[in-house]
């Protein structure tokens, strides 16, 4: 019989859901999110990026 909880796209998915928790901890310690982290970190890598840009790569 199937079980779900075998299933790689659910082992996947909760395995992510843990990964984002701990970065979320890890940043929130900065005093940021982790939307905001991602933010800055594109912003950083592209200077000169617009909010139009930045809200398609963000999307």
């Amino acid at each position: 019989m199937f079980n779900l909880n075998d299933c790689i796209g659910v082992i996947t998915n909760k395995h992510n859901k843990e990964i984002i928790e701990a970065f979320n901890n890890r940043v929130i310690s900065h005093g940021i999110t982790r939307v905001q982290w991602i933010a800055i970190y594109y912003i950083g890598q592209n200077e000169g990026i617009t909010q139009k840009q930045l809200s398609y790569i963000l999307d």
